[in-house]
């Protein structure tokens, strides 16, 4: 129907648009821009109505544009037939009439009952029942009194109400303009109201209705301008025209984008950018003027073409644009994201912030402040996952609480997750799309960063453990030739001095009693067996000779033939010709010979295996044994430590698996780099 109205009526207005309008009458062309715009009304009315029915909005896009299509056809058909051809159409003051009052219908519907209604369909709550009732009241008397109050009729001025009523005036018209107004604005404060306590998606449909509104008074506001400021019978011009098409046919198609969730979180992208142009718009029309009008004026050039000033302003514009669009820019920004910055914007400063710090510790926070500049959030917090289930964090603000969080992003690099994102956004904001798609970019570009600080934690408590493997070792070793010292000075020495006082008793018995000085010797000879023995039991511990005269795999059985377990050694074939590094070689026997003592004191196991093999970078070594075990987390004896420290300093690695009852294996990986075969 609205269709049909509409497409007559414009036949209507093309038929007679040589004829004048009447006094008071609007414009062919307005009356034009109006009914086109209204189309959209119903075509998107039509299309939420068939989507989601239970939603009112749809309907009252239909019913709006159908009090429009009526006031539009019944203008265009009483100005065609008492104006244009007088005579030529049958109830054209009928028509007259119904123009006059159809309109009070679709402004209360779309002004009054609209706003109260979107999104959903639904008022806000019950408390603002008294609202609809109010602006279904207030419409009504409006309709009523345009219907029936006497005097000449909207559009024709010499034509008056053939259905007037003289008490109507009094009773109705006079009074319902401030109930109008005051009907209008409880319904635009039920979207103020809606907005606030509205959720994420909500709040998004909210936006679009009010850019729409926005768009549309700033193209009513540009025909009332030109309407004041234009003579009688002027031209309108085709810009304002279509703006005016354009600005009311906004507010269906943004309410069909927010309740048909099309395109939803695109708002503040269209705000930002309308905001610019407009501005951008406003200022060139503005340097035009002043300098073709103004200057023109002041030269007495007004009014006549002038080609030098034409280009005076278009050098101007030129020259100021950049300049004026980076402030717009800037404004725009903050009007629409407030303090936070555009995405753009967030992932370079992102990627500034990373880049520009000199320590560590200030990646974090840094990285937390960027994220809550780009998605406007009141509290973030960045964590850095480390080796063995240890996190590092930092908060921004650096005050902030460690509560609950709106969203979080996880930071992968790598196929690995090595940190994450979380934000909270200010009461009554929630996250939306683009926030999330923000801080996904952000993620991505956090990981190369995170993974390099998370090597740079790694690499500090390795070389916080080196250096304790060092003071260790220093320690270890400081005991050790202590130990030598003492064994020497109380046991071999003392032997020595003991040898050499009986020599000296052997010389003496040579003279008096040969064959008791040749007992005496006899028995110093066995002592100094014995004390030889004892030497090379001392050396034993610290190097044995058969590790550097006959290689690693011989050293490892000569220690083991002589403990009382069974012990296997399963060396590969190739490991008994080769020869390693002297320190790697030395680590290995000990680790063995260490690992097999433990075996023989603590383990009360029946036997052991000891394997051994290696490839052209890695001496592998593994001591396994059938005895009581332990748990593995436990491990951490002086014992262990030690022969920890004794791998790592070699640039190793040692590992301990044990159970209760499931025996202990250690196992250790040395580096043997480049190796040569022999026997040494």
């Amino acid at each position: 129907m609205s269709v049909a109205l509409a497409g007559a009526a414009l036949l209507l207005l093309v038929l007679g648009r040589h004829s004048s309008t009447p006094p008071g009458g609007p414009p062919r062309a307005f009356v034009a821009a109006i009914l086109i715009a209204f189309l959209a009304f119903a075509a998107v009315g039509a299309l939420i109505a068939s989507r989601v029915p239970g939603n009112r909005v749809g309907w009252i896009f239909i019913w709006a544009a159908l009090g429009i299509e009526v006031w539009a056809f019944g203008y265009a058909y009483a100005l065609y037939a008492l104006e244009t051809k007088r005579g030529s159409l049958p109830a054209g003051t009928a028509m007259a009439w119904l123009q006059n009052w159809a309109p009070s219908i679709a402004v209360g519907l779309a002004v009054g009952f609209l706003p109260l209604l979107f999104p959903n369909g639904r008022l806000p709550s019950r408390r603002w029942a008294p609202v609809a009732w109010l602006v279904a009241a207030a419409t009504a008397l409006d309709t009523i009194g345009s219907a029936f109050a006497p005097g000449p009729l909207a559009g024709f001025g010499t034509l008056d109400n053939p259905l007037g009523l003289p008490g109507v005036r009094v009773l109705v018209t006079d009074h319902v303009a401030p109930l109008l107004f005051i009907a209008y604005a409880g319904s635009a404060a039920s979207l103020i109201s809606r907005f606030r306590r509205a959720e994420r998606d909500e709040r998004q449909q909210l936006k679009w209705f009010a850019f729409a509104a926005a768009v549309a008074a700033a193209a009513n506001g540009a025909w009332a301008v030109d309407a004041a400021t234009s003579a009688p019978n002027e031209m309108t011009p085709t810009l304002v025209i279509i703006g005016l098409v354009l600005g009311l046919a906004a507010i269906p198609v943004a309410a069909g984008f927010a309740i048909l969730r099309y395109r939803l979180y695109d708002i503040d992208v269209m705000v930002n950018k309308t905001l610019v142009y407009g501005a951008l718009a406003a200022f060139i029309g503005a340097v035009y003027v002043g300098v073709v009008v103004g200057i023109g004026s002041l030269v007495g050039a007004a009014g006549h073409r002038n080609l030098a000033l034409s280009l005076a302003a278009t050098a101007l514009v030129a020259v100021a644009f950049q300049p004026v669009r980076a402030k717009v820019q800037q404004l725009a920004n903050r009007l629409v994201y407030g303090k936070r910055v555009t995405p753009y914007e967030a992932l370079a400063a992102f990627s500034h912030r990373v880049a520009a710090v000199l320590s560590p510790e200030d990646v974090l926070p840094r990285m937390a402040e960027a994220a809550a500049l780009g998605v406007g959030a009141e509290r973030t917090q960045v964590r850095l996952f480390l080796p063995h289930g240890e996190k590092q964090l930092a908060s921004w603000p650096a005050s902030a609480s460690a509560s609950s969080f709106d969203c979080t992003v996880p930071v992968v690099d790598q196929g690995e997750l090595v940190g994450e994102i979380a934000v909270a956004k200010p009461r009554g904001e929630h996250v939306s799309a683009d926030d999330e798609r923000l801080l996904a970019d952000l993620a991505s570009q956090a990981g190369p960063a995170l993974r390099s600080l998370r090597l740079t934690a790694e690499l500090r408590a390795r070389l916080q453990e080196l250096d304790a493997s060092r003071r260790r070792l220093v320690a270890a070793q400081d005991a050790e030739r202590r130990r030598i010292e003492r064994n020497i000075h109380d046991g071999i020495q003392q032997e020595v001095v003991a040898l050499a006082a009986r020599l000296g008793l052997a010389r003496s018995q040579v003279k008096r009693d040969p064959a008791l000085a040749e007992a005496t010797l006899a028995e110093l000879q066995r002592e100094t067996h014995q004390l030889l023995k004892d030497i090379r039991e001392l050396v034993h511990g610290i190097q044995p000779p058969v590790l550097s005269d006959r290689g690693l795999v011989e050293a490892i059985e000569a220690r083991a033939s002589r403990l009382p377990l069974g012990v296997v050694i399963d060396a590969d074939p190739a490991l008994r010709q080769a020869r390693y590094p002297e320190a790697v070689e030395g680590a290995a026997y000990f680790l063995v010979s260490e690992a097999l003592a433990n075996v023989l004191k603590h383990a009360s196991a029946t036997s052991a295996v000891v394997r051994l093999s290696s490839d052209e970078r890695r001496l592998r070594v593994e001591i396994a044994d059938d005895g009581v075990g332990f748990r593995a987390r436990e491990a951490s004896g002086s014992g262990l430590t030690g022969l920890r420290d004794r791998i790592e300093a070699v640039g190793g690695a040692l590992s301990i698996s044990s159970a209760p009852g499931a025996g202990t294996t250690l196992a250790a990986e040395l580096p043997v780099g480049a190796q040569a075969a022999g026997d040494g």
